[in-house]
């Protein structure tokens, strides 16, 4: 009789646990995760976020303008190791948009690729980069480009020589967007 009862028990155990797994198929979310899909993926791509409560459903979304990294240039050079300023000591002021100025002190005889190593070193959100256009005495030029896109993310430079040139070429931009007629920028 106790073996018999301990098997009835056994046997109740199973069926409650293959009830309680029954009853997780009953919850769709639980077996088939949201997707996402566009129609057009070449102007917006969209994905799934685990762990949201997102409603299923169909939005239209309409991109007037795209979120742009502001991106400066500087004068041209011979080079990478030719000196700035003719070989005085000068600074640059970098003021992000979103941020406290940041002073980078060039010391005497720096050349075009000190001016890089210091902006890429500064922490400030910038990447500045060394580029040959290609023009006859003096192709290389500066590139400083925001690390991320938005009016957030832009800046300004100051250099107290104006031995760099600087001038502005991308102006930060935010993306616009319409979904489902409510107009918004992120």
């Amino acid at each position: 009789s106790n073996a018999n009862i301990s098997g009835y028990g056994a046997l109740l155990s199973g069926v409650s646990a293959l009830r309680s797994a029954f009853a997780k198929l009953q919850d769709s979310s639980t077996i088939a995760p949201g997707t996402v899909q566009s129609t057009d993926t070449a102007s917006f791509l969209a994905t799934a976020t685990s762990g949201t409560n997102a409603a299923p459903g169909f939005h239209q979304v309409l991109v007037k303008a795209v979120a742009k990294a502001q991106s400066d240039i500087s004068g041209a050079f011979g080079d990478g190791t030719s000196t700035v300023n003719g070989g005085s000591p000068f600074d640059l002021v970098i003021t992000p948009n979103s941020g406290a100025a940041k002073t980078l002190n060039l010391a005497a005889n720096s050349t075009v690729n000190d001016v890089i190593s210091a902006i890429n070193s500064a922490g400030i959100g910038l990447t500045a980069s060394l580029v040959n256009t290609g023009a006859a005495n003096t192709p290389y030029q500066i590139v400083i480009t925001a690390n991320k896109t938005g009016v957030a993310s832009g800046f300004s430079i100051t250099d107290s020589s104006g031995a760099l040139g600087i001038t502005p070429v991308t102006p930060p931009q935010d993306a616009s967007l319409n979904i489902d007629g409510i107009d918004m920028t992120r």
